[in-house]
């Protein structure tokens, strides 16, 4: 499956496509997504399904997220992804964890560890590989264990500039992860943005 998106970033204004993101189609008539990078501003393709998972950051998965309001919206949010985060809470007993990162809040569910593994080293930086799920759709269980976690480690719903928003629309189940404390993220994000670049460029030969 294709989704074509439109990421914006300080320098949107440059662009030329940016007026009426929401109204343009790709080639295949889906309606362009629009996200944040903390870069540039480039279009570029990404390609997802059943197996793949593509790289997307906290503010990139906030923004996305935030424009799905109905299930055709939905339908273009990859739900399989790679993302990066530093972990400020974990809860062994529930299984939960709250990572940062660009200034966002991400609740990580890790019960599908049939290990229990899950980090919990405190400002750590760990990289992810799960599903994004959307907040209304999960399971009562679940949606009582993220309550617990909140009441019992005094977490505020309400982020500001230094404590990082909290995304309330969808959570991460991971399926795998690995600490990357040693990895330079300015060079990270130099190398996301490259890639997509050159995404983009092979969608024009």
């Amino acid at each position: 499956m294709k989704t074509n998106c439109n990421v914006v970033g300080d320098s949107s204004g440059d662009n030329p496509n940016n007026n009426n993101n929401h109204d343009q189609r790709n080639d295949d008539g889906k309606k362009l997504v629009q996200l944040n990078s903390v870069k540039n501003t480039i279009n570029f393709n990404i390609y997802h399904n059943e197996s793949s998972n593509i790289i997307l950051l906290l503010n990139e998965i906030a923004t996305l997220t935030d424009q799905s309001d109905d299930q055709t919206q939905r339908s273009n949010v990859p739900k399989h992804i790679k993302t990066i985060g530093s972990l400020l809470v974990s809860d062994t007993l529930l299984s939960l964890a709250l990572v940062i990162y660009n200034g966002y809040r991400l609740v990580i569910d890790f019960k599908q560890y049939s290990e229990g593994r899950m980090p919990f080293l405190t400002n750590s930086l760990h990289h992810f590989i799960g599903e994004l799920t959307f907040i209304d759709t999960i399971s009562v269980e679940l949606r009582e264990r993220i309550i617990k976690f909140f009441v019992n480690n005094n977490i505020s719903y309400v982020g500001g500039k230094d404590d990082g928003i909290l995304i309330e629309t969808v959570i991460l189940k991971a399926r795998l992860f690995k600490n990357i404390d040693t990895m330079d993220t300015n060079l990270f994000e130099s190398a996301l943005l490259l890639k997509r670049k050159f995404q983009s460029f092979l969608e024009t030969i």
